[in-house]
This record gives C-alpha cells, sequence and structure tokens, in this order.
C-alpha cells in the first residue's frame, strides 16, 4: 500500500475479491477442493543440482495456460510420488507433468509403473534423465524411449500435429530434438527437426517436449512487466489461438 497511485489497483483488486468471496461464502462454507486429475511434480532434489527455483517460469506457464482453460492442477512432492500416492485409485491422476531435469530413481520408478497401468506423461524441462545424485540415467532414458540431442535457440516457427489438424506458431526460446525408437513426432521446428514425440509405453503414454512451452506461454511480446497490475501494451506471446490449440 505505499507505492502512491500504483497502489490505488492493487487495493481496487483486493476490494473486489473480498466482494466476491463475501457473495460466495454461503456456497463454499464446508466443502472441499476436489482432487484434480492433472498433477504436476513438486520437485525437491532439482533445485540441488542447478540454480532452477522450487517453481520455475516453465512451471508457472503451464499452471497459467492450464488453468485458464479452466483445467484444475494439483501439485504432488517428488516424495509423495515415490510413496506412491501417484497410483492411489481414489483419486483418479490421470496426467503428470515433470518439467525438471533431476528426478529421484524411486520417484521416477513410481513414475514409471503409474505411466505402464495408463497415465500420461507430459515431460520437459531436461526430461527428467538425471537421478537425486546428479547421475545421467541411462536406464532410465532406455526405459522411457527417448532421447535428447543439443537443438538451438532464438526463434523458430514450431509446426505441431493431433488429432484435429494442426497448427503452426511463433515459439522464442531453447529447443532440443528428441527422437524415439517408437514414438511419433508431434512437433517439428526447422528442417524438420523433431521437438515432441508422443511415445506409447504399455496402457499408457509419455510426451517427451524439447521445447519450453510453459515459458513460451507467459512470455510477452514486448517488454512489458508481467507481475504489474496496468494493461499489458500486447498480450503474452502464448495467448494466441495456435498455440492455446496446443
Amino acid at each position: 500500500g505505499g507505492l502512491g497511485p500504483a497502489s490505488a489497483t492493487w487495493l481496487d483488486r483486493v476490494a473486489r475479491a473480498n466482494t466476491l468471496l463475501a457473495k460466495a461464502e454461503a456456497h463454499l462454507h464446508g466443502a472441499t477442493r476436489a482432487a484434480s486429475p492433472i498433477v504436476m511434480l513438486a520437485s525437491q532434489v532439482d533445485s540441488v543440482w542447478t540454480d532452477a527455483a522450487a517453481l520455475t517460469n516453465e512451471e508457472i506457464g503451464w499452471h497459467m495456460a492450464l488453468s485458464q482453460a479452466h483445467l484444475p492442477v494439483d501439485f504432488m512432492l517428488e516424495d509423495e510420488v515415490a510413496q506412491g500416492l501417484l497410483s492411489n485409485p481414489l483419486l483418479e491422476r490421470r496426467v503428470l507433468l515433470v518439467m525438471r531435469k533431476h528426478v529421484s530413481r524411486a520417484a521416477w520408478q513410481a513414475i514409471d509403473r503409474w505411466v505402464e497401468d495408463g497415465g500420461v506423461l507430459i515431460i520437459g524441462g531436461g526430461l527428467a534423465t538425471h537421478d537425486e545424485f546428479g547421475q545421467y540415467d541411462q536406464g532410465r532414458a532406455e526405459q522411457a524411449l527417448y532421447f535428447a540431442d543439443e537443438g538451438g535457440a532464438g526463434s523458430e516457427t514450431i509446426t505441431w500435429t493431433n488429432a484435429r489438424g494442426g497448427a503452426s506458431f511463433a515459439y522464442s526460446g531453447a529447443w532440443s530434438e528428441v527422437s524415439s525408437v517408437v514414438g511419433t513426432p508431434i512437433a517439428l521446428a526447422r528442417e524438420g527437426r523433431v521437438v515432441a514425440m508422443r511415445i506409447p509405453r504399455s496402457r499408457g503414454r509419455i510426451y517427451a517436449l524439447g521445447l519450453g512451452l510453459g515459458a513460451h506461454y507467459r512470455l510477452p511480446e514486448t517488454g512489458c512487466d508481467m507481475d504489474r497490475p496496468a494493461t499489458l501494451p500486447q498480450p503474452p506471446s502464448g495467448f494466441s489461438k495456435a498455440m492455446r490449440e496446443v
């Protein structure tokens, strides 16, 4: 509240939120939040070996995109995943997002069993290729049947395909080429290089992403400050129709 005129916008938001909560209280009192079928891994070991924070731009972007599509997302600690809570039949977890390079061996084993039983794993941000000791896990890569090679960075036109056709969108950021002996390419960069694949895994499937869709989704097209309440000069680049379709 000490920012002078700039505080007025924030205080108005607080007032509007309080009014909304007051109107909804009678309907929400005593209610509990239903478990979401979509879960994002809350990493506990990746920040030991990298400079990544507890929540990265990639994860924030995915959460924002799904929330704005009215798809709720739950977080599950890496230790909870390792304990098998992902497979709790009462919660019906169907999709797991892992956007980290390092995932503990115990958690990965639990994830792999869950995918084999029918779960859908969306994996990016380094493809979880390393364990809690910072070691590359060759068996893990072979087990998941995908590999990533250094790609590039900068502006790209990404062509994405899905069951309803395809979409092309301008992408800005780093990307890696993804390969798999059994996967199907679903996204291509320049020269036909594959940057995302859909990979069957027993009764489940894996989407291996070599590009930061989440970070790109919340990337402003101009140098405006995303944390300011003022109206943005231009919407974030990910808010395009093609990116929403992806």
